[in-house]
């Protein structure tokens, strides 16, 4: 019977085709999609649920079997537990068209359960069979072309999950909507210094309790979603909105521990994308954390555009 869920649902899937905040009000729990509505089979399919015990998640398949989620999710689990982690798709977690188990998973290296900013909350979970999606698997968002386009202050934005949909001790099959799979439109609104970690929804719209680990997609210029962040947390009330972590950084470690590359050719090392800096004119652009160009005219340039990329794209999370 398992088996043969598995190899309906999964085959069936489809893709379809105020200002500064205080990272120090962020909360280290599970966050569900509030003031969103229902997502329907062939929509979002590579967002799916999992569940270890009583903890329950988010997160989004990115390779045939491959979900990224937030690290926090997965904490505590022994790698002899993987096979606890029980995976499903579909609408609703009671009613899921697949269900499958984990062979494997990983909490990245980086990950700091103590920290109030660029927390590097991200994991992932490696199936036990592949996932097939019609549509394909979302891109993320890896180049410097496409990040200047998308993050950027107000920036439309849709957070899936399948968590409460109201504030309150999360339970599951109650009316609060545990295990129901929402979208919910919201906006980007705001990122940490290094740029890793942004904030998106506020004002009664946004994440909540077993949200944790699901996806925030952007709309690319030729209408294709890509995902651009993982939620790792809340500020406050569900509906204030959520903290999501891009996933760049850790891509590399990703692609040791699995063997899936998810950066584009020429990015082996993840450091094809400056976060803090626009793409602008001055033609010297550094890498993470690396002194631009050593002249001093360049220098000053990139000073400039710095402020004006702060003050124009986007609102730094202090």
């Amino acid at each position: 019977m398992l088996a043969s869920m598995i190899a309906l649902g999964l085959l069936g899937l489809g893709m379809p085709s105020d200002g500064p905040d205080d990272l120090r009000g962020h909360q280290d729990v599970p966050v569900p999609i509030v003031g969103g509505t229902e997502v329907p089979l062939g929509r979002w399919d590579a967002v799916g649920a999992f569940q270890i015990g009583v903890r329950f998640c988010s997160g989004t398949m990115v390779a045939p079997r491959l979900m990224l989620t937030a690290a926090h999710c997965l904490t505590g689990l022994s790698p002899s537990q993987a096979e606890s982690i029980l995976v499903v798709f579909g609408p609703s977690a009671y009613t899921p068209a697949a269900v499958t188990r984990a062979a494997d998973f990983g909490v990245f290296e980086r990950y700091c359960e103590e920290c109030t900013r660029d927390r590097f909350d991200l994991g992932y979970v490696l199936l036990r069979e592949a996932v097939s999606l019609p549509g394909g698997f979302p891109p993320l968002v890896t180049d410097q072309e496409t990040w200047d386009a998308v993050m950027v202050d107000g920036k439309p934005m849709v957070a899936v999950g399948y968590g409460q949909s109201r504030d309150g001790e999360p339970s599951l099959a109650d009316d609060k909507g545990v295990g129901i799979k929402r979208e919910v439109g919201v906006s980007y609104r705001g990122f940490s210094e290094s740029g890793l970690d942004f904030r998106a929804g506020g004002d009664g719209r946004g994440t909540c309790a077993g949200d944790s680990g699901g996806p925030a997609f952007v709309e690319l210029e030729d209408g294709r979603w890509a995902l651009a962040g993982v939620l790792s947390g809340g500020f406050g009330a569900c509906g204030d909105g959520g903290l999501f972590m891009v996933p760049l950084l850790a891509l590399p470690w990703i692609r040791d521990q699995t063997g899936v590359d998810l950066l584009p050719r020429g990015c082996a090392d993840a450091d094809c994308v400056d976060t803090t800096l626009p793409e602008d004119g001055c033609g010297c652009r550094s890498k993470p954390g690396t002194l631009p160009g050593p002249a001093l005219a360049c220098l000053l340039a990139v000073v400039v555009l710095r402020v004006r990329r702060r003050g124009a794209h986007s609102t730094q999370l202090q």
